[in-house]
């Protein structure tokens, strides 16, 4: 099972430096960029969150993928329950960490 991560809430610098955080854990740039996936629910397919996720980390011992507001994306039962058997099967080398801005009364109905 690969490290998961959940940001969610109305401070989005808090967030945003949260995402910094995570990217600053290689200390080089270069690999850094080679292992860094960042993705839109919004827009993206199951075939880049596959490839996102499951690739081979390149000269690093992790892959970060960031992955913004997947509840557009996972906004049903049966589309979030696909979504977790996916992530239950991904690699230990994977960091995947999803955030979306969220509005405290919103908060306790998200299904993340």
């Amino acid at each position: 099972m690969p490290n998961l991560y959940f940001l969610f809430g109305n401070d989005e610098f808090a967030i945003a430096r949260k995402l910094k955080e995570f990217e600053s854990d290689f200390t080089d740039p270069t690999s850094a960029d080679m292992n860094t996936a960042r993705l839109d629910a919004r827009s993206m397919n199951e075939n880049d969150l596959n490839t996102a996720v499951n690739a081979m980390p390149f000269l690093a011992k992790r892959r970060l993928v960031l992955m913004a507001n997947p509840s557009a994306k996972y906004n049903n039962a049966s589309s979030r329950k696909k979504f977790l058997e996916f992530i239950g099967n991904a690699p230990d080398t994977t960091r995947l960490v999803m955030y979306e801005s969220v509005e405290p009364k919103e908060a306790g109905k998200h299904w993340l």
